[in-house]
């Protein structure tokens, strides 16, 4: 399951990269496509609790309090809803899935018969070169815990608030800190800039876990007080963390443009593999934190064990250590970040241009100048060139041509 997983997303991922040619286009487009797809887990998060709460709850079978009373094992915790709910809901979602497959076009700043191959080797070497794939991986990885607490907002309802409705709310309430983010980046993006957005952000997490790590200390124990505290606190996390959904997305996408204006290449497969593979291999050795830091404060296997504030309260502490260090630590690659939005765009008319070379309708002399001239700062060169010249008009009527080719399908181009 995991293998065909990482086919989908692969392919999911790299068609938000290239489903528009313009950055700022393409922004817009993330930006509101993150929040009607996040609508799904949000979905999910909510009413599968919900549901699993309401069939599944075992009345007093989660074992004695610290008063001795009986608990409620909350369904949960429980196989039921593993074995009915999850997959129905897999199912509904799993078919709507091929909207992407049968709804999307891939638009990519390519010459109109150039075939995309490239060998193996050659595009795992090539993905070296590329500085800012090692930047965006670097502070992925160091960054990877900087919401950890986020994770453990389940075991604050379920052993702090003790509730069979407070997983439901904070897993409805809690994901809409996302909407604003990502609704907002593309403002924010123009005004500040990706790499300032991304800095804020990862110091706005760090700042909110420390402000949660004091009041578990203000708290005294108190598991109701530090439960709410902490619910209240992961909606800041959530919503400092929400930009990051569109940014990093379109980090991505400059990723992959700046590896074509090196090389030549579109290359998607190579430059997410290898951030899975880094990723993957960091994750195997952060598996191990953790339940370190769990079994040392008595947490192994028994989960009635987390109904004590002895236990579970140090546990999050330390996760929220965790998530400081990480969210100050993965800023630390940005600083070196230096692909500005202006650079981006000067580099995709680059592109344009070179496409315009090789499809014959420019020379190769008037190219050179025009990317001479589109490096020097002169971002708006081709636009202009082409106003000029009516060459927009000619390609324009030249992909008509080649529209109404393929639909007759008569003699189609190749791939473009």
């Amino acid at each position: 399951m995991q293998f065909f997983m990482q086919l989908y997303t692969l392919a999911f991922t790299s068609i938000m990269q290239v489903i528009s040619p313009s950055p700022e286009e393409r922004t817009v487009i993330m930006s509101v496509g993150t929040t009607v797809f996040s609508l799904g887990p949000s979905i999910i998060n909510a009413l599968f609790p919900l549901l699993a709460n309401l069939l599944f709850t075992v009345e007093g079978g989660g074992g004695l309090n610290e008063e001795g009373v009986a608990q409620d094992l909350l369904g949960i915790n429980t196989m039921g809803p593993y074995e009915w709910i999850l997959p129905i809901m897999t199912l509904v979602f799993f078919a709507m899935g091929y909207l992407t497959a049968f709804g999307v076009k891939e638009r990519m700043v390519l010459p109109r018969k150039k075939k995309m191959h490239v060998p193996f080797f050659k595009g795992i070497a090539d993905t070296f070169k590329n500085k800012y794939i090692m930047l965006a991986n670097a502070s992925g990885i160091l960054g990877s815990f900087r919401v950890i607490i986020y994770s453990y907002i389940n075991w604050v309802c379920t052993y702090m608030i003790i509730s069979k409705w407070s997983q439901t709310i904070a897993l409805t309430i809690i994901p809409m800190a996302y909407t604003p983010g990502m609704l907002l980046s593309p403002i924010l993006i123009n005004k500040f800039g990706k790499k300032n957005l991304i800095l804020f952000s990862n110091f706005a997490c760090a700042f909110f876990t420390a402000v949660m790590l004091g009041m578990t200390y203000v708290g005294g124990g108190d598991k109701i007080i530090v439960g709410w505290s902490m619910f209240i606190l992961s909606f800041m996390l959530t919503l400092a963390n929400s930009v990051q959904v569109v940014t990093n997305y379109s980090l991505t996408a400059q990723q992959y443009d700046y590896q074509q204006f090196k090389t030549g290449e579109r290359m998607e497969g190579f430059l997410f593999q290898f951030g899975l593979v880094a990723t993957t291999l960091a994750g195997m050795g952060f598996a191990f934190i953790t339940p370190a830091i769990n079994k040392h404060y008595g947490y192994v296997d028994d989960t009635s064990v987390l109904y004590n504030a002895n236990v579970i309260i140090p546990i999050l502490r330390m996760y929220c250590v965790l998530g400081i260090s990480s969210g100050i630590l993965g800023a630390i690659p940005m600083f070196f970040w230096d692909m500005t939005e202006k650079k981006h765009r000067e580099i995709m008319e680059v592109l344009k241009v070179r496409a315009s070379v090789q499809d014959g309708v420019i020379s190769e002399e008037i190219g050179g100048e025009l990317e001479e001239k589109l490096l020097g700062g002169d971002e708006f060169a081709w636009k202009n060139y082409m106003e000029e010249h009516g060459i927009e008009d000619s390609i324009k009527k030249r992909e008509a041509e080649e529209a109404a080719q393929i639909h007759t399908g008569d003699d189609a181009p190749s791939e473009s």
